[in-house]
């Protein structure tokens, strides 16, 4: 039976060109800087997979939210869960914006 539903091939792929982009070793480069590299290919991504079962093709996103709360801990050197945790809900508060899919409501 077919299920109009992204593949996971094509989750693997948007994971690898996330992560070509965002890498979390390159603290030297701001939020920002990737938000812009990113945010058309979020936008594309978003557009093109999420016609059917939109909350499956919407998951692959988490994995972005993950890198980026990486980041945060290299950029700033945090050391523990709860303070990249914190630092990482009041960057979304300040910059409700910044991501595509932030806007979306993918935000955990």
């Amino acid at each position: 039976m077919f299920s109009g539903a992204i593949s996971n091939a094509a989750k693997t792929s948007i994971r690898e060109r996330i992560r070509s982009v965002m890498i979390p070793r390159w603290s030297q480069q701001t939020l920002e800087w990737f938000a812009e590299k990113l945010n058309p290919k979020i936008r594309g991504w978003v557009n093109y997979y999420t016609r059917f079962n939109r909350q499956e093709a919407l998951g692959v996103f988490n994995y972005l939210n993950e890198l980026i709360r990486k980041w945060l801990k290299n950029k700033y050197k945090l050391q523990s869960c709860k303070s990249v945790y914190v630092r990482y809900k009041t960057l979304q508060e300040e910059n409700e914006g910044l991501f595509y899919h932030w806007k979306l409501g993918i935000k955990s």
